[in-house]
């Protein structure tokens, strides 16, 4: 019987302490997801950023520039990379 009665408290101090832990880290959680979701907000009110890019016709002189350039390259047999 007294063994049982031991038992029984050791496990009541173990639950009480987790409990606690649980409290703490249900707690860091919180102050986390806050803080996220403060910094996602200010991130969403930030100008949205420039696609960098070129215009379609820009590729297209682009293209052209390359093609003639090949084309020489060609002609002349300098065709090697590098």
């Amino acid at each position: 019987m007294k063994k049982l009665k031991k038992k029984i408290h050791r496990l009541e101090v173990r639950i009480q302490k987790d409990t606690q832990k649980l409290a703490k880290l249900k707690a860091k959680l919180s102050t986390r997801t806050k803080s996220k979701t403060k910094k996602s907000k200010s991130t969403a009110k930030a100008a949205p950023k420039k696609k960098g890019g070129i215009s379609a016709a820009g590729r297209a002189k682009l293209a052209a520039a390359m093609k003639a350039r090949w084309a020489e390259a060609k002609k002349t047999g300098e065709t090697k990379l590098g």
